[in-house]
């Protein structure tokens, strides 16, 4: 098992790579914006990459495959290629996660689909990046949407779908480029898994398939098993539906049960209604954050994330919600909700796995640059990093996100916008006995004329902190920071006008922090004042540690009285 199972993993780790090394769109060339995956003779997922997990698991594909294999079964044939965008059907969760699916075939038998999916910089809509971005107010206006539809047919392109995808994205040349590799990536995949037909037999070999499916479903439960029974709930909250100042609660109770059988169950009724804006996430994105945290906390990478690992859980979603959203909802920048899924998961759980949970974090902040009207094309996406949550017994992580930044070379190289500044924010951790992640700051000059796209969330509503800790420091999108002309940016827009020489600087806040901020070592307020990350005042007002300025060594007599009369209040 470990040997097929393995072998199934390095062929969508291989798959993944060649995408990444063939892609034109920087967040798959640059960011690993991008995963492949298997699906069996069912339709069904039962194996995905070592890179492909947290968020970016894969499954909720299942429906993708059944819908194909309803709509298509008695045609299908090698050489066919599908092509899907739809965040309603299932599979992707945001109309710019284009993903490519194709029937592997081995002697006459259909084996299964070998499948990838990447972050294209644009696929239509009211705005360059639209569909990445929370201002839309339906899902037309995000962009192209595509259902399942044969791109491929026998191995002859279908030229009427070509087009239609191409007339309807900007930048229709590098998406052309972007389906050579997805392509390619499908065929080195469809290899490596004819190989394995040739050494096991294609009828061993889907026997394979289902014993992983099995084998993801008994490791999990048995996790279960081990983990104590209870039930604990937790609240977050999105800063509000852009024109109000009301915040929309994400709201989940958590029950784990060993009888009669192991299982999970999560209940978000509470959660609130649909935004106006395009933070919603549909139902099954709802379920990949859910089984993404769950492998985490539960198993490791050598469980397989498939339709296994669905079966002990049962999820309860309000209809037509903020996490269930439904056609035609915006979905655009449905990561500032996934992303809370995950930090309110994380928060009723923490003290239940404390050597995996943490504290919520900084949110997620996306800006976008595009060319104006008469000047060269060109898209440039790219999101900031801020403070992780703290653990029980760890400080948060300082600038984490979960893709890559992009390298500052390649940037300056592709698009008229130069780096100015990338640093920590000080002051900006949840305070606690463990401190949540630094903040970030992120300043960049445009070179030229441009129009700048947004979306960013934790503005008002900050990381909050755990049994104790303090919040992380807010969110802030600033243009010409520190100058008289500073001016606060929309946390949703597209076309905002940038003129050359201004300069965006992104305040990505820090996490929660865990624990009473007085029972914080003082070395380690120390060492956080020494590397210019908690100033002199803080470290004396929340931490009470008092600290000589000019030598920056502890003062242990003042320390023991500050402590002592703040915790007396």
């Amino acid at each position: 098992m470990e040997i097929i199972l393995n072998a199934f993993m390095t062929l969508c780790d291989e798959s993944q790579a060649i995408l990444v090394r063939s892609a034109y769109s920087t967040n798959i060339k640059e960011r690993k914006d991008c995963s492949a995956w298997l699906l069996d003779q069912n339709g069904q997922p039962f194996c995905g990459g070592r890179f492909s997990g947290g968020q970016y698991n894969n499954s909720g594909y299942g429906p993708v495959g059944t819908f194909i294999l309803e709509h298509f079964a008695t045609t299908l044939a090698p050489g066919d290629v599908f092509i899907t965008n739809d965040p309603y059907l299932g599979g992707p969760t945001h109309l710019p996660d284009m993903s490519f699916l194709k029937p592997v075939f081995h002697s006459g038998t259909f084996l299964g689909f070998i499948c990838n999916q990447g972050h294209w910089a644009d696929v239509g809509g009211k705005a360059p990046a639209q569909g990445v971005v929370g201002d839309a107010t339906e899902i037309y206006q995000e962009g192209l949407r595509l259902p399942p539809v044969r791109l491929y047919k026998a191995g002859e392109l279908s030229q009427d779908i070509y087009g239609i995808l191409l007339a309807n994205i900007r930048g229709p040349q590098e998406r052309a480029a972007d389906v050579r590799a997805h392509l390619a990536a499908l065929s080195a995949g469809e290899h490596r898994i004819h190989e394995l037909a040739d050494k096991y037999g294609p009828t061993k070999l889907q026997r394979y398939m289902g014993a992983l499916i099995d084998y993801s479903e008994t490791r999990l439960r048995q996790a279960i098993r081990e983990a104590p029974e209870g039930t604990w709930s937790a609240v977050d909250y999105l800063d509000d539906d852009l024109g109000t100042e009301t915040p929309i609660p994400i709201r989940v109770k958590i029950s784990i049960q060993h009888y009669p059988e192991p299982k999970i169950k999560l209940d978000f009724t509470g959660s609130g209604p649909p935004a106006k804006w395009g933070v919603n996430v549909a139902g099954h994105g709802t379920w990949q954050m859910v089984v993404g945290v769950f492998r985490n906390l539960l198993a490791d990478d050598t469980v397989p994330i498939n339709s296994g690992f669905l079966k002990p859980f049962t999820i309860i979603m309000p209809d037509r919600s903020l996490i269930n959203a439904k056609e035609p909802e915006s979905v655009g920048a449905r990561t500032e909700t996934t992303y809370l899924v995950r930090d309110a998961i994380l928060a009723a759980v923490m003290e239940v796995f404390p050597k995996k949970a943490r504290a919520p974090w900084h949110g997620v902040h996306g800006v976008g640059f595009s060319n104006r009207e008469g000047k060269s094309y060109f898209i440039h996406y790219q999101t900031v990093g801020g403070g992780g949550g703290a653990r029980t017994f760890k400080d948060g992580i300082d600038s984490v996100h979960e893709v890559l930044n992009l390298p500052i070379e390649p940037m300056e190289m592709q698009y008229p916008v130069r780096g100015i500044k990338l640093e920590y924010v000080r002051d900006s951790e949840g305070a606690g006995e463990y401190r949540g992640g630094m903040g970030v700051r992120q300043d960049w000059e445009v070179l030229e004329d441009v129009y700048l796209a947004t979306h960013s969330n934790r503005h008002r509503i900050p990381a909050p902190g755990i049994a104790g800790g303090g919040p992380g420091g807010a969110s802030n999108l600033l243009l010409n920071y520190e100058t008289p002309s500073c001016v606060a940016l929309p946390r949703e827009a597209t076309n905002y006008p940038l003129v050359k020489g201004d300069i965006v600087t992104v305040l990505a806040g820090g996490g929660g922090g865990f624990g009473d901020p007085l029972k914080r070592s003082p070395e380690a307020v120390l060492d956080d004042v020494q590397n210019g990350k908690v100033s002199l005042a803080r470290a004396a007002d929340i931490y009470g540690v008092a600290i000589d300025h000019k030598t920056l060594t502890i003062q242990s007599e003042k320390t023991e009285l500050l402590r002592g009369n703040q915790a007396s209040t």
